[in-house]
């Protein structure tokens, strides 16, 4: 866990990778829940290289006791970018509302 230094950063998560030669290249995958009940909202950023990928959700009427756990389990399972949305709803935070992510 790292402090969280975006303004409006509740808790932030960073997993760093090594590379695995013939199994996996070396990355990093940066979880982060922003905002305040009853509008919260989940990112991840996903880093190999130079390449940067990112997704958010917000998290309408979701707890933040639920959404920081769900936060902690995408971290502890490295979950991939394109499974989070299916993480969300899997574990009932209702409504997941993809975000739009800014350029980087």
């Amino acid at each position: 866990m790292e402090k969280s230094p975006v303004a409006g950063e509740i808790l932030a998560y960073l997993g760093r990778h090594t590379a695995l030669p013939g199994l996996q290249p070396a990355y990093s995958i940066r979880y982060s829940l922003c905002g305040s009940e009853p509008a919260l909202t989940l990112h991840a950023q996903y880093q190999e290289g130079e390449t940067i990928r990112q997704v958010g959700y917000a998290l309408p009427g979701t707890p933040l006791p639920l959404a920081k756990a769900l936060l902690c389990f995408c971290y502890e399972n490295a979950v991939a970018l394109e499974s989070i949305a299916d993480i969300l709803a899997d574990f009932g935070t209702g409504a997941v509302v993809p975000l739009p992510c800014p350029g980087v």
